[in-house]
Protein backbone atom coordinates (compact mmCIF):
# COMPACT_ATOMS: atom_id res chain seq x y z
CA UNK A 1 0.00 0.00 0.00
CA UNK A 2 1.09 3.75 -0.77
CA UNK A 3 2.31 5.57 1.81
CA UNK A 4 -0.47 8.99 1.89
CA UNK A 5 1.46 11.78 1.37
CA UNK A 6 0.54 14.95 3.91
CA UNK A 7 0.76 18.47 2.34
CA UNK A 8 -0.75 21.71 3.18
CA UNK A 9 -4.18 22.67 1.12
CA UNK A 10 -5.15 25.19 -0.65
CA UNK A 11 -8.86 25.85 -2.07
CA UNK A 12 -9.74 29.41 -3.73
CA UNK A 13 -12.59 30.71 -3.56
CA UNK A 14 -15.14 32.72 -5.45
CA UNK A 15 -14.09 35.82 -3.83
CA UNK A 16 -10.06 36.05 -4.50
CA UNK A 17 -9.80 39.42 -2.97
CA UNK A 18 -10.84 37.43 0.38
CA UNK A 19 -8.79 34.41 2.20
CA UNK A 20 -8.63 32.51 5.35
CA UNK A 21 -5.42 30.64 6.80
CA UNK A 22 -6.65 27.73 8.74
CA UNK A 23 -3.81 26.83 11.42
CA UNK A 24 -4.09 22.90 12.72
CA UNK A 25 -3.18 21.88 16.50
CA UNK A 26 -0.08 20.39 18.30
CA UNK A 27 0.34 16.85 16.73
CA UNK A 28 -2.38 17.23 13.84
CA UNK A 29 -2.35 18.11 10.47
CA UNK A 30 -4.80 19.97 7.87
CA UNK A 31 -7.00 17.21 7.73
CA UNK A 32 -7.74 17.77 11.36
CA UNK A 33 -9.28 20.69 11.21
CA UNK A 34 -12.92 18.68 10.73
CA UNK A 35 -15.52 20.67 8.65
CA UNK A 36 -13.94 24.34 9.25
CA UNK A 37 -12.41 24.62 5.55
CA UNK A 38 -15.94 23.93 4.05
CA UNK A 39 -17.73 26.51 6.63
CA UNK A 40 -14.98 29.47 5.11
CA UNK A 41 -15.67 28.42 1.34
CA UNK A 42 -19.42 28.64 1.84
CA UNK A 43 -18.55 32.71 2.32
CA UNK A 44 -16.16 32.33 -1.25
CA UNK A 45 -12.90 33.44 0.76
CA UNK A 46 -9.64 31.02 -0.40
CA UNK A 47 -8.56 29.04 1.93
CA UNK A 48 -4.95 28.20 3.25
CA UNK A 49 -4.02 25.16 5.89
CA UNK A 50 -0.79 24.86 6.15
CA UNK A 51 0.91 21.86 7.68
CA UNK A 52 3.32 23.21 10.52
CA UNK A 53 6.66 22.20 10.46
CA UNK A 54 7.41 18.78 11.67
CA UNK A 55 3.80 17.55 11.44
CA UNK A 56 2.39 14.98 8.69
CA UNK A 57 5.90 13.22 8.77
CA UNK A 58 7.32 11.59 11.60
CA UNK A 59 6.99 12.16 15.26
CA UNK A 60 10.92 12.12 15.05
CA UNK A 61 10.54 15.58 12.64
CA UNK A 62 8.60 17.36 15.68
CA UNK A 63 11.89 17.56 17.23
CA UNK A 64 13.19 19.46 15.51
CA UNK A 65 10.75 22.29 14.82
CA UNK A 66 10.68 25.25 17.00
CA UNK A 67 7.34 27.96 17.78
CA UNK A 68 9.52 30.64 15.66
CA UNK A 69 8.78 27.69 12.74
CA UNK A 70 5.08 27.53 12.76
CA UNK A 71 4.74 31.24 13.19
CA UNK A 72 6.90 31.87 9.81
CA UNK A 73 4.20 28.79 8.19
CA UNK A 74 1.55 31.20 9.32
CA UNK A 75 3.39 33.87 7.76
CA UNK A 76 4.31 31.92 4.70
CA UNK A 77 0.24 31.16 4.41
CA UNK A 78 -0.11 34.66 4.56
CA UNK A 79 1.95 35.50 2.06
CA UNK A 80 0.71 33.12 -0.20
CA UNK A 81 -2.78 34.25 -0.12
CA UNK A 82 -1.61 38.13 -0.69
CA UNK A 83 -0.10 36.72 -3.92
CA UNK A 84 -2.60 35.08 -4.90
CA UNK A 85 -4.66 38.25 -5.01
CA UNK A 86 -6.11 38.34 -1.36
CA UNK A 87 -6.69 41.85 0.00
CA UNK A 88 -8.45 40.71 3.35
CA UNK A 89 -7.59 38.08 4.95
CA UNK A 90 -8.77 35.90 8.29
CA UNK A 91 -7.19 33.84 10.52
CA UNK A 92 -8.69 30.35 12.08
CA UNK A 93 -6.55 28.16 14.62
CA UNK A 94 -7.37 25.62 16.78
CA UNK A 95 -5.70 24.58 19.96
CA UNK A 96 -1.80 25.17 19.79
CA UNK A 97 -3.14 26.49 15.79
CA UNK A 98 -5.37 29.23 18.54
CA UNK A 99 -2.19 30.27 19.83
CA UNK A 100 -0.39 30.71 17.08
CA UNK A 101 -3.26 32.64 15.85
CA UNK A 102 -3.23 35.09 18.83
CA UNK A 103 0.39 35.73 18.04
CA UNK A 104 0.09 36.84 14.87
CA UNK A 105 -2.95 38.70 15.22
CA UNK A 106 -0.59 40.81 17.54
CA UNK A 107 1.79 40.96 14.98
CA UNK A 108 -0.01 41.68 11.99
CA UNK A 109 -2.52 44.87 12.40
CA UNK A 110 -4.07 44.38 8.99
CA UNK A 111 -6.16 41.13 9.81
CA UNK A 112 -9.80 41.76 9.12
CA UNK A 113 -10.59 39.13 11.70
CA UNK A 114 -9.46 36.16 13.64
CA UNK A 115 -11.21 32.59 14.92
CA UNK A 116 -9.93 31.04 17.96
CA UNK A 117 -11.00 27.30 18.89
CA UNK A 118 -9.61 26.44 22.32
CA UNK A 119 -6.57 28.61 22.66
CA UNK A 120 -4.87 27.23 25.63
CA UNK A 121 -4.53 30.46 27.92
CA UNK A 122 -5.39 28.18 31.07
CA UNK A 123 -4.91 24.92 31.29
CA UNK A 124 -5.95 21.70 33.34
CA UNK A 125 -2.92 20.26 33.58
CA UNK A 126 -0.23 22.09 35.14
CA UNK A 127 2.44 20.08 34.11
CA UNK A 128 2.92 21.31 30.91
CA UNK A 129 5.19 23.90 32.28
CA UNK A 130 7.84 21.86 33.70
CA UNK A 131 7.58 18.41 32.19
CA UNK A 132 8.74 19.05 29.34
CA UNK A 133 12.45 19.63 32.02
CA UNK A 134 12.67 16.12 31.57
CA UNK A 135 12.57 15.22 28.28
CA UNK A 136 16.05 13.10 28.75
CA UNK A 137 13.89 10.77 31.19
CA UNK A 138 11.17 10.55 28.77
CA UNK A 139 12.00 11.55 25.17
CA UNK A 140 8.25 11.37 24.22
CA UNK A 141 4.25 11.50 25.64
CA UNK A 142 1.18 10.09 24.55
CA UNK A 143 -0.71 12.96 23.54
CA UNK A 144 -3.86 13.09 26.50
CA UNK A 145 -7.13 11.64 25.65
CA UNK A 146 -10.34 12.32 26.99
CA UNK A 147 -12.10 9.82 29.15
CA UNK A 148 -13.00 7.23 27.26
CA UNK A 149 -10.90 8.21 23.96
CA UNK A 150 -8.82 6.08 21.71
CA UNK A 151 -5.96 7.36 20.14
CA UNK A 152 -6.15 8.43 16.17
CA UNK A 153 -6.27 5.23 13.90
CA UNK A 154 -5.80 7.53 10.79
CA UNK A 155 -2.10 8.63 10.60
CA UNK A 156 -3.37 11.82 8.17
CA UNK A 157 -5.03 12.90 11.44
CA UNK A 158 -1.41 13.68 12.93
CA UNK A 159 0.28 11.75 16.10
CA UNK A 160 -0.78 9.91 19.07
CA UNK A 161 2.76 10.86 20.70
CA UNK A 162 4.90 14.35 20.83
CA UNK A 163 8.63 15.01 22.15
CA UNK A 164 8.44 15.70 25.50
CA UNK A 165 10.56 18.83 25.08
CA UNK A 166 8.07 20.60 22.70
CA UNK A 167 5.47 21.24 25.25
CA UNK A 168 8.14 24.02 25.85
CA UNK A 169 7.13 25.61 22.51
CA UNK A 170 3.65 25.94 23.62
CA UNK A 171 4.57 27.75 26.70
CA UNK A 172 6.64 29.85 24.93
CA UNK A 173 3.32 30.62 22.37
CA UNK A 174 1.04 30.81 25.42
CA UNK A 175 3.42 33.76 27.52
CA UNK A 176 3.99 35.43 24.14
CA UNK A 177 0.32 35.65 23.27
CA UNK A 178 -1.12 36.75 27.09
CA UNK A 179 1.85 39.30 27.23
CA UNK A 180 0.29 41.26 24.00
CA UNK A 181 -3.12 40.43 23.88
CA UNK A 182 -3.97 44.07 24.34
CA UNK A 183 -2.48 44.57 20.66
CA UNK A 184 -5.18 42.37 19.14
CA UNK A 185 -7.59 44.64 17.76
CA UNK A 186 -9.30 43.41 14.67
CA UNK A 187 -12.59 41.23 15.48
CA UNK A 188 -12.35 38.07 17.45
CA UNK A 189 -14.47 35.08 17.92
CA UNK A 190 -13.16 32.54 20.65
CA UNK A 191 -15.08 29.24 20.95
CA UNK A 192 -14.46 26.98 24.22
CA UNK A 193 -15.83 24.04 25.72
CA UNK A 194 -16.70 23.35 29.58
CA UNK A 195 -15.96 19.95 28.72
CA UNK A 196 -12.59 20.20 27.28
CA UNK A 197 -9.99 18.15 29.33
CA UNK A 198 -6.92 19.85 28.14
CA UNK A 199 -7.88 23.45 28.16
CA UNK A 200 -10.03 25.38 30.93
CA UNK A 201 -13.10 27.92 28.92
CA UNK A 202 -12.38 30.71 31.59
CA UNK A 203 -9.18 31.04 28.82
CA UNK A 204 -11.59 32.95 27.10
CA UNK A 205 -12.48 35.26 29.88
CA UNK A 206 -8.38 36.53 29.82
CA UNK A 207 -9.16 37.01 25.60
CA UNK A 208 -12.34 39.23 25.98
CA UNK A 209 -11.12 41.21 28.51
CA UNK A 210 -7.39 41.63 27.83
CA UNK A 211 -7.58 41.89 23.81
CA UNK A 212 -8.31 45.07 22.25
CA UNK A 213 -11.10 43.75 18.89
CA UNK A 214 -13.08 46.23 17.67
CA UNK A 215 -15.67 43.21 17.98
CA UNK A 216 -15.76 40.50 19.93
CA UNK A 217 -17.64 37.47 20.19
CA UNK A 218 -17.45 34.61 22.48
CA UNK A 219 -19.24 31.11 22.21
CA UNK A 220 -19.07 28.27 25.32
CA UNK A 221 -19.98 24.71 24.50
CA UNK A 222 -21.08 22.38 26.87
CA UNK A 223 -21.14 18.98 25.44
CA UNK A 224 -17.57 19.29 23.21
CA UNK A 225 -14.30 18.22 24.37
CA UNK A 226 -10.91 20.03 23.02
CA UNK A 227 -11.81 18.79 19.60
CA UNK A 228 -14.07 21.01 19.07
CA UNK A 229 -14.34 20.87 15.11
CA UNK A 230 -14.48 17.41 14.93
CA UNK A 231 -17.67 17.57 18.13
CA UNK A 232 -21.21 17.03 18.56
CA UNK A 233 -21.96 20.94 18.99
CA UNK A 234 -21.06 21.30 15.14
CA UNK A 235 -24.29 22.69 14.40
CA UNK A 236 -24.46 25.39 16.81
CA UNK A 237 -20.26 26.50 15.65
CA UNK A 238 -20.93 26.61 11.92
CA UNK A 239 -24.20 29.26 12.76
CA UNK A 240 -21.76 31.20 15.25
CA UNK A 241 -19.28 31.15 12.35
CA UNK A 242 -21.69 32.20 9.81
CA UNK A 243 -23.40 34.94 11.59
CA UNK A 244 -20.09 36.41 12.54
CA UNK A 245 -18.39 36.35 8.90
CA UNK A 246 -21.71 38.22 7.76
CA UNK A 247 -22.06 40.92 10.57
CA UNK A 248 -18.64 41.27 9.39
CA UNK A 249 -19.74 41.86 5.46
CA UNK A 250 -18.65 38.56 4.35
CA UNK A 251 -21.98 36.85 3.82
CA UNK A 252 -22.58 33.42 2.63
CA UNK A 253 -22.56 33.34 -1.52
CA UNK A 254 -25.28 31.75 -3.41
CA UNK A 255 -24.20 27.91 -4.37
Amino acid sequence: MAETKIESIFIKGKKPEVGCIIVHGFTGTPYNVGSIPQIILKHGMTVCVPLLTGHGTDVYDMEKATYEDWLDDVREAYDKLKESGCKEIFVYGQSMGGLLTLNFAEMEPDLKGIIVFCAPLRVRDKSIFYKWKEYKKLRFRDFPLPPGGSPKTDPKLGYNSFPTIKEKEICILMRKAEKNLDKIKCPMLAVYSKKDHLVKAKSAAALCKRTNSIKKELLILSKSGHAISRGPEMDKVEAKIHSYLTSLGYPQIEE
